[in-house]
């Protein structure tokens, strides 16, 4: 006597196999060939081909700008290679401001700056007091022509 079962593999969203079989005989893999066919190879050694399982080549993304923001979203448009476009909004949160952070460390010292220009000339300042009279007896004038040392002061 032979006992059937009927064993199902749902993939989420995507593909759904019902495989029969006796119960001797289980799955050992299940893979998509690089040609896209969905092959189930069993316990024994023999395999299940379901046929193709991958479609044709879709569109691409070409571009992607923001094209509104408020102060709680912003809206993208992306442009696909066939033309078509597709937005999406995602919302923009602001956090909580953060700490202050601790105080950085001291620089180094600067190199020394260039010699800056000359100053304009300054204002004449007034006459100084007049100065204490030499108690020292004063000299007489030189003559013009020496003729002979003149006397010691």
């Amino acid at each position: 006597m032979q006992v059937r079962t009927t064993m199902r593999i749902e993939i989420p969203k995507s593909l759904q196999v019902t495989a029969q079989g006796i119960i001797s005989r289980g799955i050992k893999a299940v893979e998509v060939s690089k040609e896209g066919r969905l092959i189930f190879t069993l316990t024994d050694g023999s395999a299940i081909d379901l046929g193709n399982v991958v479609g044709p080549a879709g569109a691409s993304a070409v571009s992607m700008e923001k094209t509104a923001q408020t102060q709680t979203s912003a809206t993208y448009t992306i442009t696909m290679s066939d033309g078509k476009t597709f937005d999406f909004e995602v919302e923009v949160a602001k956090g909580d401001k953060g700490e202050k952070g601790d105080k950085g460390d001291k620089g180094d010292k600067g190199d020394t700056g260039a010699t800056g220009p000359q100053g304009p000339q300054g204002l004449k300042g007034d006459t100084g007091p007049q100065g204490a009279v030499s108690a020292l007896p004063s000299c007489p004038p030189a003559p013009a022509q020496p003729q002979a040392p003149p006397p010691p002061c």
